[in-house]
């Protein structure tokens, strides 16, 4: 349900294409909210059709026509009780984790095989921190495309979000490991 306000809050800067929806969404929220780009088409069509957004046809000769699609009015009036709503803050608490809930199961297997999965799990952390790192640097070409230049202020407030909680991640993989070493050379697992 929240993907369509990630494209609403989006378009709120200009007219896009989907293409461009999704480069955008990949670059500047896709390292908190992950679509897609066929999610993303497909809530477009949605939007479409309950009127919050609107598209028209660019016809092109050199390339393939496209279709820009712009928030209106009612768009913006949901997009706004959406971010004034605070149940959605509740949804932060309530998550799903494939991680941990294969490290909550993982007492049938041996000791290297959980050591392997963490350490791939902290290897993306690390490539996630320095991915959010690069595309968060320089924001001016971002901040070019709004008015409302405190824009930029929120974007980096989400992007030090993604960079602590991944430094995070990466501590406690790396104590989980250090823990399973520790009992392999007590000779703990039994597997």
């Amino acid at each position: 349900m929240s993907l369509r306000f990630g494209i609403l809050g989006l378009l709120r800067y200009g007219k896009m294409t989907g293409y461009e929806i999704n480069k955008y969404f990949k670059e500047s929220i896709g390292y908190f909210w992950n679509a897609q780009q066929s999610q993303i088409y497909r809530e477009l069509a949605a939007l479409e059709k309950e009127a919050m957004v609107e598209s028209e046809l660019i016809y092109q000769t050199v390339k393939p026509n496209k279709k820009l699609y712009g928030i209106n009015e009612y768009g913006r009036e949901q997009f706004q009780k959406w971010l004034d709503d605070e149940k959605g803050i509740d949804g932060f608490f309530k998550n799903r984790n494939v991680v941990l809930l294969k490290l909550f199961f993982s007492a049938s297997l041996p000791h290297e095989n959980v050591i392997k999965m963490l350490e791939r799990f902290k290897k993306k952390c690390e490539l996630e921190v320095k991915e959010v790192a690069e595309h968060t640097s320089d924001l001016s070409s971002y901040e070019a495309l709004v008015e409302n230049k405190d824009e930029s202020l929120f974007w980096k407030m989400t992007a030090m979000y993604g960079l602590m909680s991944h430094k995070c991640f990466i501590q406690w993989a790396q104590n989980c490991i250090d823990i399973l070493k520790k009992k392999e050379e007590e000779g703990y697992n039994d597997q």
